[in-house]
């Protein structure tokens, strides 16, 4: 009697391990399902990151633009005479910041092109804040107004880039 309990016993057992080991199959298949869904949402999370801030970019260019838009190729001496330079500087000072704080979404490429904007604009910031030499601050303003326009198609273009990453 003793022998047919051990071999019911032997016989539970081996059904409920192949159970525990169908349920644990089945969790994993599950666990590895949540866990391709968790890697899809980080990287969701990281593209959406992204384009706001290609995005931010963006807006940074167009903002900049219109600053300096009095100083730049429509700008006048008697018309500059009014206006508040140290201001623009700052701007254009925090526009340099905003490339170098968001160079990583650019290609190598594009990357050196908004480097190369940046060393500009820093390089010209004195003769922009220059009140003593008018036709200086325009000419100075002029050719940041030119190169920062000629930045915003590559920022534009970015902006979308990334607009289309996210899914």
């Amino acid at each position: 009697m003793e022998t047919g309990f051990m071999w019911w016993l032997g016989l539970v057992s081996s059904i409920a391990s192949i159970g525990s080991a169908v349920w644990a199959w089945r969790e994993a298949l599950n666990a590895s399902g949540s866990a391709s869904k968790a890697d899809a949402l980080y990287s969701r999370m990281i593209s959406s990151r992204q384009s706001a801030e290609a995005h931010q970019v963006l807006h940074a260019t167009r903002t900049i633009l219109q600053a300096i838009s009095p100083i730049g190729p429509s700008g006048q001496v008697k018309q500059i005479k009014g206006i508040d330079l140290s201001h623009i500087s700052r701007a254009l000072e925090s526009y340099c910041q905003t490339l170098s704080e968001h160079g990583h979404l650019f290609s190598v490429d594009i990357e050196s092109h908004a480097v190369n904007l940046s060393k500009s604009i820093l390089n010209n910031l004195p003769a922009v804040a220059n009140k003593s030499d008018l036709e200086g601050v325009i000419k100075a303003g002029t050719l940041i107004y030119i190169e920062i326009n000629n930045f915003m198609p590559v920022a534009k273009q970015i902006s979308d880039e990334r607009m289309e990453d996210v899914k």
